[in-house]
């Protein structure tokens, strides 16, 4: 081969190369694109699981913080448990009649005037924040707490200061604190956060009375209950100044409507504008609210100490009990049962405890079978049977438009004037018992039936499109 042909072959070999070349390369660029987006994503994936668990461990301490906080309130709630009747009967000359029908009176009286606190204050946290109205019960029980202590032999300052402490740390404990709640947590974990709630009720409810009964067995006197609400109010006062954060964020917050805000019948809005099951899921959670215990706590204390005979340290007891019931319901009870079955589920299980609870509960003038109970009423105690239906109706509510702390505060509104009217007829029904010569401790019987067996009717007459269940899964969601 001569020159020239040589340098024809090798360069017609050079131009063959380079096609194959070109296509070497451009699978190179595209597999270093691949890995530059495989990278990319990696990295927005652990981004978004950061910011998941960042978000989670916020939520976690928040939720902590406000269940010191609400231990705190509800051990003012219960600081005078048995000091408050007690103290209402002296004054009534040991009439047992007269006290209960003015202590089931003084009831109605905090479910008519709660339903403007309620309405008006929730709509004011929606606006304004939750924080500021998070001191109103604190302060106040500081005050009425030092007002009853040096003001003990009046029965008038007595009842209106129990009336005024009611509202107040009701307020601010149930309507502010459960707005608070819903402004971080929703769905199923809504509902846990209700659960961690009802566990730091129960442990108030075990700490507050022993407090209590250890007050009334050193001093004799029921007024030094007072002065340990008052130091209570301050303790809670000072944890929040110190640790309790603003939950609700200036760019979610509404425009203030004082018209809307002062209508103390602001809550029928909720049957006039909710669907989609709101108003049903609404009427049956609060029906269950009616068997709350500081609804019965006049008439069980009137019991356990004129007909079962309990002292005063039996009945600390008692209550010391039910409370340690209530608090590992909350703890171990209620999250197992919400994880694992449905809301209809979840409820109907409470509510069934509820009614076998209370008839045992009230069937005979026996101390053992009335102590024998509170395993019963574990699983529904204290409206924990409606605890999935609260957290259904939260998101439905959200979704519908409504405020959170409005919402709180109109649930509130219907939950005291159910409160306020089973108060009453509890009072009433066992007056009329004692006179009638009817074991008394039959209005539990009443208590199962309004608290536990209307629910549950109503349960069953929401369907499961309405609770937003998704009929293929079996643990509580609201979707």
């Amino acid at each position: 081969m001569s020159a020239r042909q040589r340098a024809d072959s090798e360069a017609s070999d050079a131009g063959a190369e380079t096609p194959n070349s070109t296509v070497g390369n451009a699978e190179e660029d595209a597999e270093a694109a691949q890995s530059v987006v495989a990278a990319a994503a990696a990295a927005l994936e652990a981004d978004v699981v950061a910011a998941a668990a960042a978000r989670t461990k916020r939520n976690r301490r928040l939720l902590n913080i406000l269940r010191g906080s609400v231990f705190l309130s509800v051990c003012q709630h219960t600081s005078n448990v048995q000091s408050e009747p007690m103290l209402v009967r002296q004054l009534c000359g040991g009439d047992v009649v007269v006290a209960s029908r003015m202590l089931g009176n003084t009831q109605a009286a905090v479910g008519l005037l709660a339903l403007f606190v309620n309405q008006f204050g929730g709509k004011l946290s929606d606006s304004l924040g939750r924080r500021p109205f998070m001191f109103v019960g604190p302060i106040g029980n500081a005050i009425v707490g030092s007002i009853v202590f040096f003001n003990h032999t009046n029965l008038r300052v007595v009842l209106v200061c129990r009336i005024i402490k009611q509202i107040i740390t009701t307020f601010s404990n149930t309507v502010v604190a459960t707005a608070a709640l819903t402004d971080f947590l929703e769905g199923q974990e809504l509902a846990m956060g209700f659960a961690a709630y009802a566990a730091m009720y129960g442990l108030a409810v075990l700490v507050g009375p022993v407090i209590e009964t250890q007050l009334l067995r050193l001093t004799g006197s029921p007024r030094y209950a007072y002065a340990s609400l008052a130091t209570l109010g301050t303790i809670q006062a000072i944890y929040q100044a110190c640790l309790v954060p603003e939950t609700l964020e200036p760019a979610k917050r509404r425009e203030l409507d004082v018209a809307k805000a002062a209508n103390v019948f602001g809550f029928l809005t909720l049957f006039r504008k909710g669907r989609d099951g709101l108003r049903k899921i609404v009427t049956t959670a609060t029906f269950g609210m009616v068997s709350e215990g500081k609804n019965l706590v006049d008439v069980s204390q009137n019991l356990m100490s004129q007909r079962l005979g309990m002292t005063v340290v039996q009945n600390g007891n008692f209550l010391s009990s039910a409370a340690l019931c209530y608090m590992l319901s909350g703890w171990y009870c209620t999250p197992f049962l919400l994880r694992t079955f449905s809301a209809r589920k979840f409820s109907t299980i409470g509510n069934l405890f509820l009614l076998v609870g209370y008839f045992v509960h009230g069937a005979r003038e026996n101390v053992v079978l009335y102590w024998s109970a509170l395993v019963l009423l574990a699983p529904g105690i204290n409206g924990a049977s409606g605890t999935a239906l609260r957290a259904i109706a939260a998101d439905k509510a959200t979704a519908q438009g409504f405020g959170k702390g409005e919402f709180q505060g109109w649930c509130n509104n219907l939950r005291a004037i159910a409160g306020s009217a089973c108060t009453f007829i509890y009072g009433q029904y066992y007056a009329w018992a004692e006179r009638s010569g009817v074991y008394p401790g039959t209005v539990f019987w009443l208590c199962g039936l309004l608290g536990a067996a209307v629910p549950q009717l109503l349960l069953m007459l929401t369907s499961d499109e309405e609770l937003g269940l998704d009929k293929k899964k079996t643990k509580a969601t609201t979707q």
